[in-house]
């Protein structure tokens, strides 16, 4: 065999030529392995360098010491190594098969090792990269409960929790233009829990005793909450804050529900210094029978409003809807005798008051802030049957255009009737069944009676009823006719067992308004509607 064989021509390597003896074949062995003997670098241009160029780098053969691997020689390359003995020992005859065989075997850990020699001196400072092993990293979780709020417990009446959560739900609006406006906002602090709702026209809270002292906020879905809390049985409420995460348990029943971020929540607004307080009951009367002559048009938003004129030590309310006109009158106690204004307040808005606060005093305040008129409506020394509860409600105002309904009011009649509530009511019931929507009732005044009547091309109806006739002179009989419906809910609005119906004649205005056990009429309260012409 001769000393140097000729690589073939498709694998361009620094393949180690074989020897013609043994210790020579072992020494180009040993040259490959340990490239930190060599005196240059052939590993910089391993592909390019003859195999002449190999030669005079190669050391003598390595002491039997010497020919166990080195930490930086890869498994491929060692093994060729432990090898070389027995090839070296091999006949002549069976070194040329073993050639065919190994040759690709010891040119390919050459030609993968020789790239990873030539980087190894780069890549020895990187013992550094290791120094995170020394400093692990946190398991997933870990860091997140490190710094994760604490859990915050407390309890509260089922009673008041529930009367609260179905107070402030009432200004959620139906479809929100912020997602975070479809949530109820808690405010833990100091022994109380206050929760607030708010749209932007209308704000409601309310704050109830609670057996905590921790501080926490927190915005949870409005409407889901207050399903959850009305199907609880009447047990203490337990209310757990675990991160995103509100436990709620009541007896047997537990709710898990996620949190909403309540740091896009809009600033509730203040409550405005106080104006005046007024009885609830007395307030509640006025609004529920003046709130029944509103509009019901939002295109007319000044009709659907009720107005409130404040003056010293007397409120008014009024509202219209162009067809019927109601006025209450009402006393409160003023902070300011000097006080007077007049608000447009949406009649909804009022209707709810009215039912929220009637067993309570309240306080009304009225001002005028930067982003337009605010009134607010608050509970004055909690409410009565839930002790430590407070409530309170801001509205924005409408504009403040109404009609001048003073000059609208008659300043004396030419007739009245004194009909008895609960007859007339009834009578009225039975013959407007038979009227289409825009069919008038019609009723006749004759000497100590009143005629009913109504009808359409498919049916008619007539009623006779008994009452007090003091009709116009020379007027015998007396027609009038008006809408049904608008007629009823004025005499109901009065609420009172007898009442007096006061005309002129069949096109002005006729007022109805309550009679007293002794027939006087009752001051405080008028009824104004407008006749339908007859044909």
């Amino acid at each position: 065999m001769s000393s140097t064989s000729q690589p073939k021509p498709k694998r361009p390597t620094t393949r180690v030529p074989r020897a013609a003896t043994p210790k020579a074949a072992a020494a180009l062995k040993e040259g490959a392995k340990r490239p930190a003997r060599r005196k240059t670098g052939p590993q910089d241009q391993p592909t390019t360098a003859p195999e002449s160029a190999t030669e005079p780098q190669i050391e003598a053969p390595a002491t039997p010491e010497a020919e166990a691997p080195t930490e930086e020689t890869t498994p491929e390359a060692a093994a060729p190594t432990e090898e070389a003995p027995a090839e070296a020992a091999t006949a002549p005859e069976v070194e040329a098969p073993a050639e065919e065989e190994t040759a690709p075997e010891a040119e390919t850990p050459t030609e993968e090792s020789a790239p990873e020699e030539a980087e190894a001196p780069t890549e020895e400072p990187e013992p550094e990269a290791a120094e995170p092993e020394a400093a692990p990293t946190p398991l997933p979780g870990t860091d997140i409960k490190a710094t994760a709020s604490p859990k915050i417990t407390f309890e509260v009446a089922r009673e008041s929790f529930g009367q609260a959560v179905a107070w402030v739900a009432q200004s959620l609006p139906t479809r929100p233009s912020v997602p975070t406006l479809a949530g109820i906002r808690f405010d833990l602090g100091g022994g109380d829990l206050r929760l607030s709702a708010y749209d932007y026209e209308v704000s409601m809270k309310e704050t109830i005793s609670v057996d905590s002292q921790e501080e926490t906020t927190l915005l949870l879905p409005g409407r889901l909450l207050n399903e959850i809390v009305r199907s609880l049985p009447d047990e203490r409420v337990t209310i757990e804050v675990d991160g995103a995460k509100v436990i709620l348990t009541c007896g047997p029943a537990t709710f898990g529900i996620l949190t909403m971020p309540v740091e896009d929540y809009p600033t509730l607004p203040e409550m405005p210094p106080v104006t005046g307080q007024i009885n609830g009951g007395d307030i509640a009367r006025a609004v529920s029978r003046v709130a029944v002559a509103a509009g019901k048009d939002d295109s007319l938003p000044m009709l659907t409003g009720v107005r409130v004129d404040i003056n010293g030590g007397a409120v008014t309310l009024a509202a219209t809807d162009r067809y019927r006109l109601a006025v209450s009158d009402v006393t409160w106690k003023e902070t300011s005798a000097e006080h007077s204004c007049g608000v447009m307040v949406p009649a909804r808005v009022l209707t709810t008051v009215a039912k929220a606060f009637s067993r309570n005093e309240v306080a009304i305040s009225v001002a005028d802030t930067g982003d337009g008129a605010l009134l607010g409506v608050s509970s004055v020394g909690g409410r009565p049957w839930v002790p430590g509860a407070r409530r309170e409600m801001t509205t924005r105002l409408l504009a403040p255009d109404f009609p001048k309904y003073r000059s609208l009011i008659p300043e004396g009649f030419s007739g009245h009737a004194d009909l008895p509530v609960r007859e007339f009511t009834e009578a009225l019931k039975r013959v407007a069944l038979v009227a289409p929507r825009d069919v008038p009732v019609r009723l006749t005044f004759a000497q100590g009676q009143l005629t009913l009547a109504c009808g359409s091309d498919e049916a008619e109806s007539k009623e006779v009823l008994a009452v007090k006739w003091n009709g116009p002179a020379g007027v015998d009989p007396y027609t009038i006719a008006f809408n049904p419906a608008y007629l009823l809910a004025g005499v109901d609005a009065i609420g009172m067992p007898e009442v007096r119906l006061s005309v002129n004649n069949s096109v002005q205005p006729a007022i109805l308004t309550g009679l007293d056990k002794e027939g006087e009429q009752v001051p405080g309260y008028l009824y104004l509607i407008m006749p339908i012409r007859l044909s």
